[in-house]
């Protein structure tokens, strides 16, 4: 199987960057979570290895999924029906690939901050949360409105 972060090195290449232990200690608020949550970073090597994981798994789901199904979303395109936009289906293939990886938003990190504040988001009959609803409304609004 194919990897876009592992078969291109040059993109972990900003990972060692001289300035990316300031940028990991300021995004990771000097690491302040480690004692309230089990899963977040404890230092600058835990943080930059959860950050290769997760483009371990992002270019994993971009070579083996998004990248053989482009084709296809391009020629389906999104398209209007009832006066709702739909997707292509290769398109929501995509998406619930990046949400069954864990990569929609409250657990992009590889841990959740806010869930264990406010609990479990509440999905509807699709499997959206509140916000990919959201998001989703927003996508389309902003697709039909460019065309």
């Amino acid at each position: 199987m194919s990897n876009y972060y592992t078969d291109h090195p040059e993109i972990g290449f900003h990972l060692n960057h001289p300035l990316m232990k300031r940028i990991v200690e300021l995004k990771e608020r000097n690491y302040a979570d480690r004692d309230k949550f089990d899963e977040a970073p404890v230092n600058y090597d835990d943080a930059i290895e959860n950050y290769k994981q997760l483009l371990e798994i992002t270019g994993d789901i971009t070579a083996n999924i998004i990248g053989p199904n482009s084709e296809s979303v391009d020629q389906e395109g999104p398209h209007l029906e009832n006066g709702r936009m739909l997707y292509a289906s290769k398109t929501k293939e995509n998406i619930q690939a990046t949400r069954q990886a864990g990569l929609w938003g409250d657990n992009v990190h590889g841990f959740d901050r806010a869930r264990r504040r406010i609990g479990p988001a509440k999905r509807d009959a699709q499997g959206y949360s509140r916000q990919g609803r959201h998001m989703e409304a927003e996508w389309s609004k902003a697709f039909y409105h460019q065309w």
